[in-house]
């Protein structure tokens, strides 16, 4: 989740929306510690006959997503889902950002105490799940910065409207994390190897590409998106169909720039779909050599200047996404946070907050410092299991977010993953030692009707149509057939929340 803006340029000049200098500055008001109203609320909640309203509300640091904010999100989804008058959710950012990811100052400031940021990593996990498996209409209005953890409140949802100012990137590779918050299952999907271009790269998505690669459903100009807002509350219904006519009465269609990465797609797939980073760089650096490829120098530079450890566990994590169900792969990117927090294998992610956010000379030096002295052992240590008491608790089967709990030390019903008791309750078993483990505890499982968990095309590498079980229009870069919406192959599983999750061999991530 520690995501935000960052100061090394990853796309070309010419399709850069923000300078150098500019982004430095988003920098610093994403890490200021704004002294203006202390007591002002970071998420507000509006309710408007069956239309339910969320806005991101911290402004002058760019939405970022704090503690607080992850609270309040869970509190707000939750409650509304259960409230039968709550037909429609609206989330949107103030300002000029819809959100530019986790609270970068939150982790660093943590980085002294072992599993400090434990309870909010947890509960963001939990989100991204309950965001992704919502039974009712979300739409998301995103105008501005959406980056990192920030597009996971956007990306999944069933309508996501886009604007010509939004900004959307995965840029965690460069200050030493990786592609968390359920985007290695979202990018593991996207048509061809674009999602290992984005991830490694983070390169930056304008609105209209967005739209085209499938993470986002409309395009609507800006200064129609206040419009659409209120048409969509005067609907006062969350009835499918009329919320998505709504939106398509203000979104237009859209053409990507002839020099959009996305336009790229020849050459993206044949060098990222090599086996490791080393293999892709070199095939890129030759790419690179050839007319006209000059596109490629400005992305070669930020992927040499990203942490190489950083650059090893995303695409390990990408490939892996491939394989994986959405529960599977936010579980192992829980034990990849959670890792790369306690800088088990590299202390990377603090030296990359602290180049680019205290220090500000843009100048990480990484542990180890090339992609030659990284060992893939030690990369594929952050990804196996926790011990069971300490592994994230989602059901396998993707069906499933009603759990019940009995232990000696409580019994009742937990009618959330997001509820806070049954955090605390796993926190303080961790911390204490106090019963709470797997001996202890019964964990049994009631099926809920699932409402939208992200659906893509089985064929997207053939035809490089992404379909989430939501009407998109398709790329133009990446034509393909449309298919039937059906359910996730695992849907119908039986929830396990008990046993080992299963992992892949080694031999399969490099």
């Amino acid at each position: 989740m520690p995501c935000t803006i960052l100061s090394c340029p990853l796309v070309p000049s010419s399709l850069c929306i923000f300078s150098c200098s500019f982004v430095l500055q988003l920098i610093d008001i994403q890490m200021a510690q704004v002294a203006e109203n202390p007591n002002e609320e970071v998420v507000l909640g509006e309710e408007i006959g069956h239309v339910r309203v969320i806005t991101l509300n911290q402004p002058r640091r760019l939405n970022v997503i704090s503690s607080d904010v992850v609270a309040l999100l869970a509190k707000l989804l939750e409650k509304w889902e259960k409230d039968d008058e709550a037909e429609l959710i609206l989330v949107k950012g103030s300002g000029r950002a819809f959100s530019a990811g986790g609270d970068l100052k939150m982790f660093y400031d943590g980085r002294t105490s072992k599993d400090s940021n434990l309870e909010v990593v947890y509960r963001m996990y939990w989100l991204c799940y309950h965001i992704h498996t919502y039974k009712k209409p979300e739409v998301a209005l995103v105008h501005g910065i959406s980056m990192g953890g920030g597009a996971s409140l956007m990306a999944p949802m069933k309508f996501s409207v886009v604007t010509e100012k939004t900004v959307f990137a995965t840029p965690e590779a460069s200050i030493g994390f990786h592609t968390d918050c359920g985007f290695s299952y979202m990018l593991s999907r996207l048509p061809g190897h674009l999602g290992e271009f984005l991830g490694l790269t983070g390169a930056r998505l304008n609105g209209a590409e967005l739209v085209a690669a499938g993470l986002a459903t409309h395009f609507v100009p800006s200064e129609k998106l206040a419009e659409l807002e209120k048409r969509l509350i005067s609907l006062n219904s969350g009835e499918e169909n009329a919320v998505n006519s709504a939106i398509e009465e203000f979104s237009v269609n859209v053409q990507i720039d002839e020099n959009s990465v996305l336009n790229k797609k020849t050459i993206i797939d044949e060098c990222f779909s090599k086996d490791s980073v080393e293999a892709i760089i070199t095939s890129f650096e030759a790419e690179a050599s050839k007319e006209g490829n000059g596109w490629i120098l400005t992305f070669l530079k930020g992927l040499k200047r990203s942490s190489p450890t950083a650059l090893k566990i995303t695409l390990h994590s990408i490939r892996e996404g491939r394989k994986q169900t959405l529960s599977e792969c936010l579980k192992k990117e829980f034990r990849i946070t959670m890792n790369i927090l306690r800088s088990v294998i590299s202390p990377d992610v603090y030296e990359g907050i602290r180049a680019v956010t205290i220090d500000k000379d843009n100048a990480p030096k990484w542990d180890p410092p090339t992609l030659e002295s990284v060992d893939v052992e030690k990369v594929n240590q952050v990804f196996q299991p926790f011990e069971q008491d300490f592994e994230l608790k989602i059901p396998t089967g993707d069906d499933s977010r009603l759990v019940f709990l009995e232990s000696e030390m409580f019994s009742r019903k937990i009618s959330s993953p997001l509820c806070f008791d049954l955090i605390d309750f796993f926190h303080h078993s961790i911390q204490t030692g106090l019963p709470g483990g797997k001996e202890n505890m019964k964990i049994h499982h009631m099926p809920l009707p699932r409402y939208n968990v992200a659906r893509y095309s089985d064929d997207r590498h053939e035809n490089g149509v992404m379909e989430k079980g939501r009407l998109i229009r398709l790329p133009f870069p990446y034509h393909g057939k449309m298919h039937k919406t059906t359910h996730h192959p695992d849907l119908h599983a039986t929830p396990n929340l008990t046993s080992k999750p299963q992992t892949n061999s080694k031999n399969d991530h490099q």
